[in-house]
Protein backbone atom coordinates (compact mmCIF):
# COMPACT_ATOMS: atom_id res chain seq x y z
CA UNK A 1 0.00 0.00 0.00
CA UNK A 2 1.26 3.12 -0.66
CA UNK A 3 -0.08 6.48 1.02
CA UNK A 4 0.79 9.96 -0.89
CA UNK A 5 -0.27 13.24 0.67
CA UNK A 6 -0.80 16.34 -1.22
CA UNK A 7 1.46 19.26 0.30
CA UNK A 8 1.81 21.96 -2.93
CA UNK A 9 -0.39 23.35 -5.57
CA UNK A 10 1.31 25.99 -7.10
CA UNK A 11 0.37 27.92 -10.45
CA UNK A 12 3.21 28.33 -12.87
CA UNK A 13 3.67 30.61 -16.41
CA UNK A 14 5.32 29.15 -19.26
CA UNK A 15 6.06 31.88 -21.63
CA UNK A 16 7.04 31.45 -24.88
CA UNK A 17 9.78 32.37 -27.18
CA UNK A 18 7.47 33.26 -30.19
CA UNK A 19 3.73 34.02 -30.99
CA UNK A 20 1.67 30.86 -31.93
CA UNK A 21 -1.77 31.09 -33.36
CA UNK A 22 -4.47 28.68 -31.80
CA UNK A 23 -8.30 29.02 -33.31
CA UNK A 24 -7.66 32.41 -34.69
CA UNK A 25 -5.82 33.57 -31.08
CA UNK A 26 -1.89 34.81 -30.44
CA UNK A 27 -1.07 32.94 -27.42
CA UNK A 28 2.77 34.36 -25.88
CA UNK A 29 2.44 31.57 -22.72
CA UNK A 30 0.90 29.24 -21.11
CA UNK A 31 -0.37 28.48 -17.57
CA UNK A 32 0.09 25.30 -15.57
CA UNK A 33 -0.69 23.70 -12.70
CA UNK A 34 2.28 21.59 -10.30
CA UNK A 35 0.96 19.44 -7.57
CA UNK A 36 3.07 17.76 -5.33
CA UNK A 37 2.81 14.93 -3.25
CA UNK A 38 4.86 13.10 -0.73
CA UNK A 39 4.84 9.08 0.08
CA UNK A 40 4.96 7.57 3.62
CA UNK A 41 8.89 7.68 3.06
CA UNK A 42 8.91 11.26 2.99
CA UNK A 43 9.99 11.06 -1.37
CA UNK A 44 8.57 13.58 -3.17
CA UNK A 45 6.94 13.28 -6.66
CA UNK A 46 5.56 16.15 -9.27
CA UNK A 47 2.67 16.37 -11.40
CA UNK A 48 1.71 18.80 -14.14
CA UNK A 49 -1.87 20.30 -14.63
CA UNK A 50 -1.51 21.83 -17.92
CA UNK A 51 -4.83 21.66 -20.21
CA UNK A 52 -4.65 24.04 -23.52
CA UNK A 53 -7.10 25.74 -25.55
CA UNK A 54 -9.03 24.17 -28.21
CA UNK A 55 -7.89 20.52 -26.70
CA UNK A 56 -9.27 20.74 -23.67
CA UNK A 57 -12.46 22.29 -22.07
CA UNK A 58 -11.62 22.53 -18.76
CA UNK A 59 -10.48 25.80 -17.44
CA UNK A 60 -7.27 26.39 -14.80
CA UNK A 61 -9.31 29.44 -13.06
CA UNK A 62 -12.38 26.75 -12.97
CA UNK A 63 -10.85 24.28 -10.78
CA UNK A 64 -10.62 24.02 -7.34
CA UNK A 65 -7.42 22.49 -6.77
CA UNK A 66 -7.02 23.51 -3.66
CA UNK A 67 -9.51 20.81 -2.44
CA UNK A 68 -6.48 18.34 -2.97
CA UNK A 69 -4.00 19.62 0.05
CA UNK A 70 -3.63 18.07 2.87
CA UNK A 71 -5.75 15.06 1.85
CA UNK A 72 -4.50 11.29 1.88
CA UNK A 73 -4.76 9.04 -1.07
CA UNK A 74 -3.79 5.45 -1.06
CA UNK A 75 -3.61 2.80 -3.81
CA UNK A 76 -2.47 -0.52 -4.38
CA UNK A 77 0.92 -0.67 -5.57
CA UNK A 78 0.28 0.02 -9.67
CA UNK A 79 1.60 -3.13 -11.18
CA UNK A 80 -1.65 -2.25 -13.17
CA UNK A 81 -2.58 0.43 -15.77
CA UNK A 82 -6.18 0.66 -14.68
CA UNK A 83 -6.19 4.14 -13.85
CA UNK A 84 -9.88 5.16 -13.64
CA UNK A 85 -10.54 8.06 -11.25
CA UNK A 86 -11.25 5.49 -8.25
CA UNK A 87 -8.46 3.21 -8.41
CA UNK A 88 -7.27 6.17 -5.98
CA UNK A 89 -9.71 4.95 -3.49
CA UNK A 90 -11.76 8.38 -3.92
CA UNK A 91 -12.68 9.97 -6.90
CA UNK A 92 -10.71 13.32 -8.09
CA UNK A 93 -12.48 16.75 -7.99
CA UNK A 94 -13.91 17.57 -10.89
CA UNK A 95 -12.98 14.63 -13.58
CA UNK A 96 -10.51 17.05 -15.50
CA UNK A 97 -8.69 15.10 -17.93
CA UNK A 98 -5.60 17.14 -17.36
CA UNK A 99 -5.43 16.77 -13.56
CA UNK A 100 -6.06 13.09 -13.75
CA UNK A 101 -3.69 13.19 -16.46
CA UNK A 102 -1.08 14.80 -13.32
CA UNK A 103 -1.80 12.02 -11.25
CA UNK A 104 -0.83 9.49 -14.06
CA UNK A 105 2.36 11.01 -14.51
CA UNK A 106 2.80 11.01 -10.40
CA UNK A 107 1.95 7.08 -10.72
CA UNK A 108 4.33 6.37 -13.37
CA UNK A 109 6.93 7.76 -11.54
CA UNK A 110 6.20 5.45 -8.61
CA UNK A 111 6.31 2.27 -10.94
CA UNK A 112 9.36 3.03 -12.88
CA UNK A 113 11.64 6.16 -12.34
CA UNK A 114 11.73 5.11 -9.02
CA UNK A 115 13.34 1.82 -9.85
CA UNK A 116 15.29 2.51 -13.03
CA UNK A 117 16.29 5.44 -14.92
CA UNK A 118 16.86 5.02 -18.71
CA UNK A 119 19.01 7.46 -20.65
CA UNK A 120 18.59 7.86 -24.42
CA UNK A 121 17.62 10.22 -27.48
CA UNK A 122 14.09 10.87 -28.93
CA UNK A 123 13.58 12.00 -32.15
CA UNK A 124 10.72 15.08 -31.70
CA UNK A 125 8.99 16.14 -34.73
CA UNK A 126 9.12 20.29 -35.24
CA UNK A 127 6.22 22.26 -35.17
CA UNK A 128 5.37 24.49 -37.79
CA UNK A 129 2.13 27.15 -38.31
CA UNK A 130 1.59 27.94 -41.42
CA UNK A 131 -0.74 31.25 -40.65
CA UNK A 132 1.42 34.00 -39.99
CA UNK A 133 4.35 35.78 -41.79
CA UNK A 134 7.12 34.10 -40.03
CA UNK A 135 6.52 29.95 -40.97
CA UNK A 136 8.82 30.34 -43.47
CA UNK A 137 11.65 31.64 -41.37
CA UNK A 138 10.47 29.19 -38.79
CA UNK A 139 11.05 26.15 -41.14
CA UNK A 140 14.62 27.63 -41.96
CA UNK A 141 15.28 27.84 -37.97
CA UNK A 142 13.90 23.85 -37.86
CA UNK A 143 16.05 22.54 -40.62
CA UNK A 144 19.05 24.17 -38.97
CA UNK A 145 18.43 22.72 -35.75
CA UNK A 146 18.32 19.39 -37.45
CA UNK A 147 14.69 18.25 -37.48
CA UNK A 148 14.08 15.21 -39.38
CA UNK A 149 10.30 15.39 -39.05
CA UNK A 150 8.30 18.92 -39.35
CA UNK A 151 4.39 18.50 -38.01
CA UNK A 152 2.84 21.47 -40.40
CA UNK A 153 -0.56 22.66 -39.44
CA UNK A 154 -2.64 23.69 -42.24
CA UNK A 155 -6.48 24.71 -42.20
CA UNK A 156 -6.50 28.14 -40.98
CA UNK A 157 -5.81 29.80 -44.22
CA UNK A 158 -7.38 29.82 -47.78
CA UNK A 159 -6.02 25.95 -49.02
CA UNK A 160 -4.24 28.28 -52.03
CA UNK A 161 -2.49 30.21 -50.10
CA UNK A 162 -0.99 27.71 -47.68
CA UNK A 163 -0.48 25.31 -50.84
CA UNK A 164 2.22 28.27 -52.08
CA UNK A 165 3.82 28.53 -48.70
CA UNK A 166 4.05 24.76 -48.77
CA UNK A 167 5.74 24.97 -52.43
CA UNK A 168 7.96 28.15 -50.88
CA UNK A 169 9.15 26.01 -48.29
CA UNK A 170 9.96 22.54 -50.50
CA UNK A 171 11.97 25.36 -52.90
CA UNK A 172 14.08 26.38 -50.18
CA UNK A 173 15.71 22.16 -49.45
CA UNK A 174 17.35 20.17 -52.16
CA UNK A 175 16.60 16.54 -52.30
CA UNK A 176 19.17 15.52 -50.18
CA UNK A 177 17.83 17.43 -47.04
CA UNK A 178 16.87 14.50 -44.71
CA UNK A 179 13.24 15.56 -43.91
CA UNK A 180 9.59 14.12 -43.52
CA UNK A 181 6.25 16.28 -43.24
CA UNK A 182 3.28 15.71 -40.98
CA UNK A 183 0.02 17.50 -42.63
CA UNK A 184 -1.95 18.26 -39.53
CA UNK A 185 -5.40 18.99 -41.52
CA UNK A 186 -7.38 19.66 -37.89
CA UNK A 187 -10.44 18.23 -39.34
CA UNK A 188 -10.30 20.56 -41.96
CA UNK A 189 -8.66 18.74 -45.20
CA UNK A 190 -10.76 16.82 -47.85
CA UNK A 191 -9.23 13.82 -50.39
CA UNK A 192 -8.93 16.25 -52.73
CA UNK A 193 -6.66 18.21 -51.13
CA UNK A 194 -4.60 15.39 -49.80
CA UNK A 195 -4.04 14.51 -53.64
CA UNK A 196 -3.10 17.43 -54.39
CA UNK A 197 -0.30 17.53 -51.55
CA UNK A 198 0.69 14.10 -52.31
CA UNK A 199 1.48 14.87 -55.39
CA UNK A 200 3.34 17.95 -54.65
CA UNK A 201 5.57 16.20 -52.11
CA UNK A 202 5.67 12.43 -52.68
CA UNK A 203 7.96 10.38 -50.33
CA UNK A 204 8.39 13.30 -47.66
CA UNK A 205 4.62 12.83 -46.62
CA UNK A 206 5.18 10.73 -43.54
CA UNK A 207 1.42 11.13 -42.72
CA UNK A 208 -2.35 13.14 -42.78
CA UNK A 209 -3.48 13.97 -39.60
CA UNK A 210 -6.75 13.98 -38.73
CA UNK A 211 -8.13 15.39 -42.11
CA UNK A 212 -11.99 16.22 -42.69
CA UNK A 213 -13.04 13.01 -43.78
CA UNK A 214 -16.20 10.47 -42.09
CA UNK A 215 -14.74 7.94 -39.87
CA UNK A 216 -16.44 5.31 -41.21
CA UNK A 217 -14.43 6.49 -44.98
CA UNK A 218 -11.29 6.77 -43.38
CA UNK A 219 -10.16 3.26 -43.48
CA UNK A 220 -10.46 2.95 -47.61
CA UNK A 221 -8.42 5.88 -47.51
CA UNK A 222 -5.70 4.81 -45.61
CA UNK A 223 -5.32 2.07 -48.96
CA UNK A 224 -4.07 5.37 -50.91
CA UNK A 225 -2.59 7.65 -48.45
CA UNK A 226 -1.11 7.28 -44.88
CA UNK A 227 -3.02 8.93 -42.18
CA UNK A 228 -2.82 9.67 -38.50
CA UNK A 229 -5.84 9.99 -36.17
CA UNK A 230 -5.83 12.41 -33.16
CA UNK A 231 -8.87 14.35 -32.04
CA UNK A 232 -10.90 11.32 -32.74
CA UNK A 233 -9.48 9.31 -30.35
CA UNK A 234 -10.27 11.61 -27.82
CA UNK A 235 -13.17 9.23 -26.40
CA UNK A 236 -12.31 6.48 -27.97
CA UNK A 237 -11.34 2.69 -27.34
CA UNK A 238 -9.19 0.72 -29.37
CA UNK A 239 -10.44 -1.66 -31.78
CA UNK A 240 -9.62 -3.24 -34.92
CA UNK A 241 -10.46 -0.53 -37.49
CA UNK A 242 -7.66 1.30 -35.79
CA UNK A 243 -5.05 -1.03 -36.87
CA UNK A 244 -4.63 1.02 -40.55
CA UNK A 245 -3.48 4.35 -39.04
CA UNK A 246 -1.19 6.51 -37.14
CA UNK A 247 -2.47 7.37 -33.62
CA UNK A 248 -1.61 10.55 -32.18
CA UNK A 249 -2.15 10.43 -28.51
CA UNK A 250 -1.86 13.41 -26.08
CA UNK A 251 -0.99 12.57 -22.40
CA UNK A 252 -1.84 15.56 -21.50
CA UNK A 253 -6.15 14.89 -22.80
CA UNK A 254 -6.25 10.81 -23.06
CA UNK A 255 -4.03 10.07 -20.48
CA UNK A 256 -1.25 7.53 -19.62
CA UNK A 257 -3.26 5.10 -19.07
CA UNK A 258 -5.17 5.47 -22.43
CA UNK A 259 -1.58 4.92 -24.24
CA UNK A 260 -0.97 1.76 -21.88
CA UNK A 261 -4.05 0.49 -23.09
CA UNK A 262 -3.13 0.97 -27.02
CA UNK A 263 -0.22 -0.93 -26.51
CA UNK A 264 -1.76 -3.84 -24.87
CA UNK A 265 -3.98 -3.99 -27.61
CA UNK A 266 -1.03 -4.39 -30.07
CA UNK A 267 -0.85 -1.29 -31.28
CA UNK A 268 2.52 -1.48 -33.82
CA UNK A 269 4.90 0.89 -31.79
CA UNK A 270 6.14 2.67 -35.07
CA UNK A 271 2.66 4.31 -35.31
CA UNK A 272 1.85 5.13 -31.52
CA UNK A 273 2.44 9.10 -31.76
CA UNK A 274 3.38 11.11 -28.61
CA UNK A 275 1.81 14.82 -28.74
CA UNK A 276 2.27 18.10 -26.65
CA UNK A 277 -0.01 20.34 -25.07
CA UNK A 278 3.09 22.67 -24.67
CA UNK A 279 4.21 20.90 -21.46
CA UNK A 280 6.97 21.92 -19.46
CA UNK A 281 9.91 19.37 -18.91
CA UNK A 282 8.41 18.00 -16.15
CA UNK A 283 5.98 16.23 -18.12
CA UNK A 284 7.77 15.96 -21.28
CA UNK A 285 10.76 13.84 -19.22
CA UNK A 286 7.98 11.29 -18.23
CA UNK A 287 6.36 11.30 -22.62
CA UNK A 288 10.89 10.79 -22.99
CA UNK A 289 11.11 7.80 -20.65
CA UNK A 290 7.43 6.06 -22.06
CA UNK A 291 8.93 6.61 -25.68
CA UNK A 292 12.46 4.79 -24.58
CA UNK A 293 11.25 2.27 -22.26
CA UNK A 294 8.54 0.93 -24.34
CA UNK A 295 10.23 1.42 -27.84
CA UNK A 296 7.87 3.69 -28.98
CA UNK A 297 10.39 4.51 -32.28
CA UNK A 298 8.21 7.20 -33.99
CA UNK A 299 9.08 10.98 -33.95
CA UNK A 300 7.11 11.94 -31.15
CA UNK A 301 5.53 15.48 -31.61
CA UNK A 302 7.03 16.89 -28.69
CA UNK A 303 8.43 19.58 -30.28
CA UNK A 304 6.40 22.84 -28.86
CA UNK A 305 8.77 22.49 -25.82
CA UNK A 306 11.00 24.34 -28.08
CA UNK A 307 8.43 27.21 -27.81
CA UNK A 308 8.99 27.19 -23.88
CA UNK A 309 11.49 30.14 -22.66
CA UNK A 310 14.53 28.45 -21.79
CA UNK A 311 14.91 28.97 -18.02
CA UNK A 312 11.14 28.95 -17.65
CA UNK A 313 10.97 25.17 -18.45
CA UNK A 314 10.59 23.68 -15.43
CA UNK A 315 13.43 21.21 -15.80
CA UNK A 316 15.87 21.72 -18.72
CA UNK A 317 15.97 18.99 -21.60
CA UNK A 318 18.86 19.17 -24.12
CA UNK A 319 18.06 19.79 -27.81
CA UNK A 320 20.60 17.96 -30.48
CA UNK A 321 20.09 17.76 -33.74
CA UNK A 322 16.51 17.37 -33.78
CA UNK A 323 16.18 15.18 -30.81
CA UNK A 324 15.32 15.72 -27.26
CA UNK A 325 18.03 14.00 -24.84
CA UNK A 326 16.87 12.14 -21.95
CA UNK A 327 19.43 12.26 -19.14
CA UNK A 328 22.33 14.85 -20.26
CA UNK A 329 23.93 15.09 -22.81
CA UNK A 330 24.62 11.66 -25.17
Amino acid sequence: MICLQCIAVERRQLPFVRDFINAGQVLRSKDIVIISVKDQLGKIYQGEVGPFPGVHDEDLDKMDLDVLLGKEYNLSSPSTWNMSQDFFGQELPGGHSSLVSAWEQILYQIKYLGTSAIKGRVEVAGLLNLAGESSFERFKDLIAKGYRSIKVKVGREDFDLELGKIKNLLSSIDASTNVQFRIDGNQSMGEAEMQILSDLMGERIHFFEEPKIPFSSLESLSEKFPIALDESLWDRSFDNSLEPFYLVLKPMRVGLSSIFNYLQQGIETDRLVLSSCFESGLASQIYLDLALRFGLSAAHGLGPYDFLKPGRREIEIPFHNGDMILGGEL
